[in-house]
């Protein structure tokens, strides 16, 4: 949700408190795109002292060749101004201050305080869910390939009897492709 914040509730000093207590790393731009606020974990994600970000443009925080692109979507996003989740369905990328490039999450929310008009940022680091997923495929290919070479009919099925996988000795066996079983039973092929 967007936060609207009267000028009575909220200043930078009192939003840098609720910036500081978030585990995630938080990064809070003004409409110039000059980073105001960061907590303790952004420093930890990209090896900076915030004395070296505060008053930096934000895009520090992104690798050299996607700078001119990234001010372009920034001048988008404050043009009009929503919640919004990044990374989702692409890779973003964050820049560490020795140059490593990472995957990374955003969330944006634009707010309005009595002091004007900034975006709160969370970042999270997908560094480590990458691998994970790499890992995993990694293993998921291992497992396809040895179930693929047995000699022998093979198969997986759910809780609820229905196919998974099969290998392709299976598939002949049955004269059926993967496709037309995956998701079926037993009984939607062979009388009960």
């Amino acid at each position: 949700r967007n936060m609207t914040i009267s000028d009575s509730e909220m200043t930078l000093d009192r939003l840098s408190l609720l910036v500081e207590a978030s585990p995630h790393a938080i990064v809070v731009m003004d409409q110039q795109g000059k980073i105001a606020l960061v907590n303790a974990p952004t420093e930890r994600l990209f090896d900076y002292q915030r004395r070296d970000l505060i008053g930096q443009q934000v895009e520090i925080l992104v690798p050299f060749h996607l700078r001119t692109r990234h001010v372009s979507l920034r001048d988008q996003f404050l043009h009009d101004p929503h919640s919004r989740i990044l990374g989702g369905t692409r890779e973003l990328l964050g820049m560490r201050r020795d140059g490593v490039e990472f995957p990374i999450e955003i969330g944006l929310n634009p707010i309005r305080s009595g002091e004007g008009f900034f975006v709160f940022a969370a970042i999270v680091d997908l560094t480590e869910r990458r691998r994970t997923e790499l890992a995993l495929r990694n293993t998921q290919a291992l497992y396809s390939s040895l179930v693929e070479s047995l000699p022998l009919n093979a198969f997986r099925k759910d809780l609820e009897g229905r196919f998974q996988f099969a290998n392709q000795r299976f598939c002949q066996t049955v004269q059926k492709f993967l496709w037309e079983l995956i998701d079926k039973t037993d009984f939607d092929f062979f009388p009960k």
